[in-house]
């Protein structure tokens, strides 16, 4: 088989699971029970949202895949390795959120998803993972009334 009906094949094997994806977070979502509340968008909004988006992906995949407008150019360079180092600081933060909190854990996130895009400056990716850690930290737990873990840090030296 040539490489470019392999991108085809792969095209629309993509398309055609991202439509079933799409179909059951809609079931999903559909079958349980709504809240009554006073919101302008209800719960079901944004996982309804995320199932339409989805969903469209995976039509233009398959159309692309059956119309033979796939450039086959590019598509052989896949790097492992800025893949394998936002997958190690998905898995440490993971790991750590619990006892680290989610202000370390985002801070190692964004630092390794940075490296992986090449920014190599990382006495500046650790600050900025940080700060964008902490001011989500305080919008979730103060303005949005949900609750992310704080961590050692936060649990002992603040109190919010």
């Amino acid at each position: 088989m040539q490489a470019i009906s392999k991108l085809r094949m792969g095209h629309a094997l993509l398309g055609a699971f991202l439509m079933l994806l799409a179909l059951a977070i809609c079931i999903e979502t559909l079958q349980h029970e709504p809240i009554q509340q006073q919101a302008v968008l209800g719960p079901t909004f944004f996982p309804l949202l995320i199932s339409a988006a989805l969903a469209l992906n995976g039509i233009a995949l398959v159309f692309k895949a059956f119309r033979r407008a796939i450039d086959e150019s590019g598509w052989l360079e896949l790097q492992f390795l800025p893949v394998l180092i936002v997958l190690g600081g998905l898995m440490v933060s993971f790991f750590l959120l619990e006892t680290a909190g989610w202000v370390i854990c985002s801070a190692i996130t964004f630092t390794a998803a940075a490296a992986a895009f090449g920014e190599r400056r990382q006495w500046i990716n650790v600050p900025v993972g940080l700060i964008i850690g902490v001011l989500s930290f305080f919008i979730f737990n103060n303005l949005l009334g949900l609750s992310l873990p704080g961590g050692w840090i936060i649990d002992n030296y603040f109190s919010y």
